[in-house]
């Protein structure tokens, strides 16, 4: 069945055919092809946009998703683009992720670091790479100066019940995930026969079980709220606050090393797209969409 872009609803996930659904890059895949491929793999499309596309695409509302639309046929058209402007793409979205999404996703009680990232300079390596390394580490003595003038003068607030269960169950499902995610890397690497992929899943691998590890530090927070009086919540708000900040210097010395090499900028998307449904969850939809058109801009030349 020819894609009509005028009566197209856009859906979540995978699918087999047209008639069971159809997603953002499956759609893109048919213009691609006039209607010979229905899949949501790359094709021939880019793969660092084939990753942000399906991830915002599932993460977005149903009405947010079909601004999609707009950029299908653009989409379609970028066909097999070389490794300089995969390369490109990738740390512009590591940029933005640093830049634009982390912070939006930080706690309120780092809204100093938060702001600190945002006017950092443009993160696309070389030396900017490691004054961008100095620089948050600098935000990071910020925010726990602010995280322990927050545990002695903020004023002490009530948790809304609701939310500390829907807050404990999200760090149940992150674990999840993680613990999956470590699984599927495990199995690929004793699968892999090239010693540059091998080397590859166990630096994925690593980076995931420092990942376990925070998460299972912020599941004990989720406890901790849900149990703790409220004499110790500012201690713990505090405490929490002084973990995401490590951990944000944590990624982005990741990040950085990731992005190192051209490969690793592309594989550093699977960090990004984590960080980009975390802010689409905490309702910045435009900010998501917005970097769709900024990322096909990227082009030879």
């Amino acid at each position: 069945m020819p894609l009509d872009l005028n009566t197209l609803t856009l859906a979540t996930g995978t699918h087999t055919s047209q008639a069971e659904g159809i997603s953002a890059w499956e759609a893109r895949n048919l213009l691609a092809s006039n209607d010979a491929l229905f899949s949501n793999d790359v094709g021939d499309g880019c793969p660092v946009l084939h990753a942000y596309i399906k991830a915002i695409n599932d993460a977005l509302g149903d009405t947010p998703r079909q601004e999609l639309k707009q950029y299908l046929v653009a989409l379609a058209a970028d066909k097999a683009p070389n490794a300089d402007v995969q390369d490109r793409r990738a740390f512009t979205c590591i940029d933005r992720m640093i830049r634009v999404f982390f912070p939006l996703c930080l706690d309120p009680a780092l809204a100093a670091i938060g702001t600190e990232l945002s006017a950092l300079p443009s993160f696309m390596g070389g030396e900017g790479k490691h004054h961008a390394i100095e620089d948050l580490e600098d935000s990071v003595e910020d925010a726990e100066e602010e995280a322990a003038d927050l545990s002695e003068d903020e004023e002490e607030e009530e948790e809304d019940e609701e939310e500390i269960d829907e807050s404990e169950e999200e760090a149940d499902e992150v674990a999840d995930a993680v613990d999956e995610q470590i699984t599927t890397l495990r199995k690929k690497l004793k699968s892999s026969k090239r010693p540059g992929d091998k080397k590859s899943f166990r630096e994925m691998i690593a980076y995931a079980e420092s990942m376990k590890e925070f998460t299972g530090k912020m599941q004990e927070f989720a406890a901790s709220m849900s149990d703790a009086s409220d004499e110790k919540q500012a201690e713990i708000a505090a405490e929490k606050a002084k973990w995401e900040a490590e951990h944000a210097t944590r990624e982005a010395e990741r990040v950085a090393q990731d992005a190192a090499t051209k490969q690793d900028a592309v594989m550093a998307m699977t960090v990004v797209v984590v960080v980009v449904k975390g802010a689409i969850q905490l309702g910045h939809t435009a900010e998501a969409i917005a970097l769709v058109p900024e990322l096909l801009a990227i082009s030879v030349g």
